[in-house]
């Protein structure tokens, strides 16, 4: 790689990284190391504009339990797997239940480094609704505009309207 795309990698990633830990902060959770090693790999291949993550936390303790983000898919079904749910099927298939209550963090992420909104479409809060008693799921928080985060019980998740994404509409 040339150094001016080593100079810009390495720029994205400690943009990524200082939001991400902003955003995990403002919930007081600690990012470890093992993850920003993950992430870190992650960020090496993505071409997106937009990095979008998910963490499953143990309410009790504030421990990452597990992390996903966006996969994307060019020509074949499904064309996305949003990060909020394969975060729970990652959680799921590995089997790290515990009684304690969970939250469920999904941030999304400017290249500049800028949390921006990252509401769950309703497709993710119909699979979280589906998984929420099952896992222990709480409570939903999501990046918004301006670096803030909004939260969402498991009540909002029934009474609330939820648009669908653009890129499930743009297949319609």
């Amino acid at each position: 790689m040339g150094t001016c795309v080593v100079d810009a990698l390495s720029a994205m990633t400690a943009n990524t990284m200082s939001a991400l830990e902003r955003a995990l902060g403002m919930l007081g959770i600690p990012l470890s190391e093992n993850i920003k090693y993950d992430i870190s790999l992650y960020l090496r291949h993505s071409k997106h504009v937009n990095i979008h993550f998910a963490f499953i936390v143990d309410m009790k303790t504030g421990t990452i339990l597990c992390h996903g983000n966006n996969i994307y898919h060019t020509n074949t079904y499904p064309y996305s797997i949003h990060a909020e749910v394969q975060t729970i099927v990652k959680y799921c298939r590995n089997k790290r239940m515990s009684g304690n209550k969970k939250m469920l963090l999904v941030v999304r992420i400017t290249k500049k480094g800028t949390l921006t909104n990252s509401r769950c479409c309703s497709n993710c809060v119909e699979f979280i609704r589906g998984h929420a008693d099952h896992i222990g799921i709480q409570r939903v928080y999501y990046s918004s505009t301006n670096d803030t985060l909004d939260m969402l019980t498991k009540k909002d998740l029934t009474d609330e309207d939820f648009e669908y994404s653009s890129g499930y509409l743009s297949r319609l």
